[in-house]
């Protein structure tokens, strides 16, 4: 069966979605989260086979203000509001998520997540905006590292799962070191 990449949340997967973040991070959507899947749903992209949601990712473009505070682990991702998204000139992003679904096998967990980090690495490698991104789990602090991410800020007023302690990673932007010749 054919494996697709939605560049967008279609309302259709909401709820797959939200199974995957009571699994993965043990927590119940917040009406946030679920305002941000509504007015925002180019945030995210979605692997699927057929309507079976595999997993998904979130990167959100914040308002000065939002990114900053992040940054220093002021606030975080549960504070913050559909006004603190900028899909025009963001300060920078913040990877909210990389989860797969805990209905794809344990073997195939890393197939799944390594699509997923793929399309990141793509999308954030080139990004000419800084990227930060607070993981909760270890696997996230992996796969933070996975995309060349590097903590900053490791003493946060936070509770990771399992006893993990969350610290704020960051990506620098993309700067091309050579000019790009096209045709030439």
């Amino acid at each position: 069966e054919q494996i697709v990449l939605d560049n967008e949340l279609g309302k259709e997967y909401l709820e797959q979605l939200c199974d995957i973040d009571r699994t993965a991070f043990k927590l119940e959507p917040t009406p946030q989260a679920l305002e941000w899947a509504e007015k925002h749903p180019w945030m995210y992209h979605i692997l699927r086979r057929k309507n079976s949601v595999l997993g998904y990712t979130l990167v959100m473009p914040l308002r000065k203000s939002a990114y900053d505070a992040m940054k220093q682990g002021k606030i975080f991702e549960d504070e913050l509001r559909v006004r603190d998204i900028d899909s025009d000139n963001p300060e920078g992003l913040y990877l909210g998520s990389i989860a797969a679904s805990p209905k794809v096998r344990f073997n195939k967990q890393p197939f799944v997540t390594g699509i997923l980090c793929g399309v990141l690495g793509g999308q954030l490698g080139r990004s000419s905006r800084e990227v930060i991104a607070i993981p909760f789990t270890k696997t996230g602090q992996k796969l933070a590292e996975m995309l060349q991410m590097r903590p900053i800020v490791s003493e946060l007023n936070v509770s990771g799962i399992d006893g993990y302690s969350p610290a704020v990673f960051v990506k620098q932007p993309y700067e091309r070191k050579t000019p790009l010749n096209i045709g030439n």
